[in-house]
């Protein structure tokens, strides 16, 4: 029960001196990673409490009322904007998204149409926040804003309305839970230390896994919230959720871009509708690139602290750093537009000559990076 312990981490911090003629291209922190890769081969930690770190000190979970809570002022106003790709998650309560979740829920029919009970289903909601961390980025605000964009994303592409209720329910469901517990660092931070996730998952999407272990103790012991679906619905249920979660593993992003120009290339090897829900909730978990650039850049400056506190662990450790966590070498500008330009936009160009409806996507982020080469490194 380590993954519950509270953390004793300080207040957030990004460096005010970052050295403007130091920052690495994403060229050179390719290269950077590929030979700290190397040199890793060779490192051995010492199996010290320490090192090993079986035990990991972590964010607090999320904190609420026990009660179901009231819509603030600006819930209405919010709720109109639900299918919006232009929705900003941040200037809403930790209360009100638990409230325009429920919402997506209900416009999608699944109380109405599947033996889902609303109260258990607002328990769930209750208890998908309270398993999110107090991370700077993997948060419930990061949680709420993958199911929003997943949503809006499936509407807009019209895969939506492919989708049968229960994969319906099922997407939204793995939206929500795709990052419950994240302990605010990577997958290679955890299997460098041997952490406990890390040898429980044999070094194989280890978060991703966990997620999705999670959400389903969630919905089978803490809520019974598929305690009324069929056997073949629950199983059908849970195949798509697992399938969207571990989706989202960043390690498998360039075998999503090549099963993609695959079905472009030969139409006839064209994917089933659970790769599109797989494509897209990839599109939402790094679509704030996609958002108004005065809302991409907050949520730039959220996972800018949160990568730079790995570094600074890791640095601690005496481990090698992460190039895109290094703060001594790394800067906010260059991370975005790195990231716009080897990953973002590569991948939106490839979806958007998949499901044609998205169009425009890739566009937005390309205006976003061009606005971050103005930006001073510090926030």
């Amino acid at each position: 029960q380590d993954f519950r312990r509270r953390s004793s981490l300080g207040e957030p911090h990004v460096s005010s001196t970052l050295p403007r003629n130091r920052s690495l291209t994403c060229f050179e922190a390719h290269i950077s990673s590929q030979s700290r890769r190397q040199r890793s081969l060779h490192y051995k930690p010492s199996l010290t409490k320490q090192s090993s770190e079986s035990k990991l000190e972590l964010p607090q979970l999320e904190e609420q009322e026990s009660s179901w809570p009231r819509p603030s002022i600006k819930f209405e106003t919010g709720k109109l904007m639900l299918r919006s790709l232009d929705f900003n998650a941040l200037q809403f309560s930790a209360d009100d998204l638990m409230l325009f979740v429920l919402e997506i829920f209900n416009e999608i029919g699944v109380v109405q149409n599947l033996s889902i009970d609303e109260e258990r289903l607002k328990k769930f909601i209750k208890a998908a926040r309270s398993c999110m961390r107090q991370n700077h980025y993997h948060n419930w605000a990061h949680a709420f804003d993958v199911v929003q964009t997943t949503y809006a994303f499936a509407l807009q592409s019209g895969t939506m309305g492919k989708l049968s209720m229960l994969q319906k329910f099922a997407l939204v469901v793995a939206a929500l839970c795709h990052d419950l517990e994240h302990p605010g660092v990577s997958n290679q931070f955890l299997i460098a230390r041997r952490h406990e996730l890390a040898v429980r998952y044999n070094d194989r999407s280890v978060l991703e896994n966990h997620h999705a272990f999670r959400a389903f103790q969630l919905m089978n012991d803490e809520t019974q919230l598929l305690a009324d679906l069929s056997k073949d619905d629950y199983f059908a249920f849970r195949a798509v959720v697992i399938s969207c979660v571990l989706a989202t593993d960043m390690a498998k992003h360039g075998d999503y871009v090549r099963q993609v120009k695959a079905s472009l290339q030969d139409p006839e090897a064209a994917e089933d509708v659970l790769f599109e829900c797989k494509l897209l909730i990839k599109c939402a978990d790094i679509s704030n690139v996609t958002k108004p650039f005065a809302v991409a850049r907050l949520w730039a400056q959220r996972i800018t602290r949160e990568l730079f506190e790995q570094g600074d662990r890791e640095r601690a450790d005496g481990t090698p750093v992460t190039a895109t966590c290094d703060r001594e070498r790394q800067s906010p500008s260059a991370l975005q537009r790195g990231f716009a330009a080897f990953i973002a936009i590569p991948y939106f160009e490839t979806v958007e000559e998949y499901m044609p409806k998205l169009r425009g996507l890739s566009d937005r982020i390309r205006a976003n990076a061009e606005q971050w080469a103005d930006i001073d490194d510090e926030f």
